[in-house]
């Protein structure tokens, strides 16, 4: 007697087969990529005044900064977060960060400003995210306040900077949207937010499920969407602010960490913040030049998980006065791409260690860096995304 065929359970043993096989190459491809101590020298790409390649570039040095590495946008159980003030902190230790940026929910919230402190070997610097008229918006290095934030979100940014402080956009396009107007008093926006991808990427990232209990940074690297709409809208405004006396719009990636992932995301999006001299082992002065270095952009944005962007530096050479010389060091050994963008458009780009380029144009310009090495982060995300220089015109 011939035995019956079960066509249904073939197919789903075969589809489950398939599967396997497939995350198992996912797993075993997956490698974070390391730059070794000092990568071997080679050309420089740079470019004449024209954009045209220069065969015999001059090399300009600048001083190398001190790097401490952080998280920003994070809450905890004195919001709707988790993790204690101490359990973030641990993780952020074993993540190997040097600050965390702790954002509860208030107005300020005042359990949370209160919390920060040295844990460890990681300073916790406490902000705020108020919800405001115009969305959700972060408040950063301002005092103690006597009284509470305004709703206004133009009078929430002005209060915080009466008390030294400063504000960012929090996840403009996602969640709780932000209702865009005057450029008003804030100094930033949110690029990326892991919390916002995740919430859209939910379902595709359900085929990863069981990587996260193997390799958790490749599940969450491959919900990392381009950020496409909001660097937009951040060339738009650091456009409008070319000719304005204020400093440009700076840019964010962002952990916004509640509930899930907190280790793991902890090490996938980082903000390097670069420091001319080492910071203070005091956790005042420590934190003061942390939150400072933030307020005049100088730090950059990097998928940590993906690759290690340790060498990364974006200078100008002559300061800050048309003409000048832009130089984007990336001295990494795997396959990457450099660009140098003004106005959204790609004025210059190079795959080698340097890339060089003489503007006698003003206006805003940012770097980023793209792998070009095989790896689960998305080809059009950036791997790095500098915080612009704003070039001005020399007028006699």
């Amino acid at each position: 007697m011939k035995k019956r065929r079960h066509p249904v359970r073939t197919v789903l043993f075969a589809a489950l087969a398939v599967y396997i096989a497939w995350l198992a190459v996912q797993i075993l491809s997956y490698r974070k990529y390391v730059s070794p101590p000092e990568p071997a020298r080679a050309e420089i790409t740079s470019f004449r005044t024209d954009g045209s390649p220069d065969a015999a570039p001059a090399r300009a040095g600048a001083p190398e900064p001190v790097e401490l590495r952080g998280a920003f946008h994070l809450h905890t159980r004195h919001s709707d977060g988790t993790k204690t003030v101490e359990e973030v902190a641990a993780a952020a230790e074993r993540a190997g960060l040097d600050f965390v940026i702790l954002t509860d929910h208030g107005s300020p919230n005042f359990a949370s400003f209160d919390s920060q402190r040295q844990i460890g070997r990681v300073m916790v610097i406490a902000g705020a995210e108020i919800s405001s008229s115009r969305g959700h918006l972060v408040a950063l290095g301002f005092k103690r306040p006597t009284q509470r934030f305004s709703q206004n979100a133009e009078s929430a940014a002005r209060e915080v900077a009466a008390l030294g402080g400063f504000t960012v956009i929090a996840h403009p396009y996602s969640k709780t949207r932000w209702s865009w107007g005057d450029r008003a008093d804030f100094s930033g926006l949110e690029i990326i937010s892991f919390d916002s991808d995740l919430r859209r990427g939910w379902a595709p990232s359900l085929l990863y499920a069981p990587v996260l209990l193997i390799k958790p940074s490749l599940a969450l690297l491959k919900i990392l969407d381009p950020p496409t709409t909001a660097v937009h809208k951040w060339d738009r405004l650091l456009e409008e602010d070319e000719g304005r006396a204020v400093g440009p719009y700076l840019g964010y990636f962002s952990i916004d960490a509640h509930r899930l992932f907190y280790e793991t995301a902890l090490g996938v999006l980082n903000l390097h913040v670069q420091l001319d001299s080492l910071a203070p082992v005091d956790f005042t002065e420590a934190s003061r030049a942390v939150v400072e270095a933030l307020r005049r952009g100088r730090f950059y944005n990097a998928v940590d998980a993906a690759a290690d962007p340790a060498g990364f530096r974006f200078w100008a050479e002559d300061g800050r006065i048309a003409p000048t010389v832009f130089h984007i060091r990336a001295p990494f050994s795997f396959a990457h791409e450099i660009r140098l963008l003004r106005r959204g458009a790609t004025v210059a780009s190079g795959n080698g260690p340097e890339l060089v380029f003489e503007a006698r144009e003003p206006g805003v310009y940012r770097a980023e860096v793209y792998l070009r090495a095989r790896t689960p982060l998305r080809r059009d995300v950036p791997w790095i995304l500098s915080n612009p220089i704003v070039i001005r015109k020399d007028v006699p």
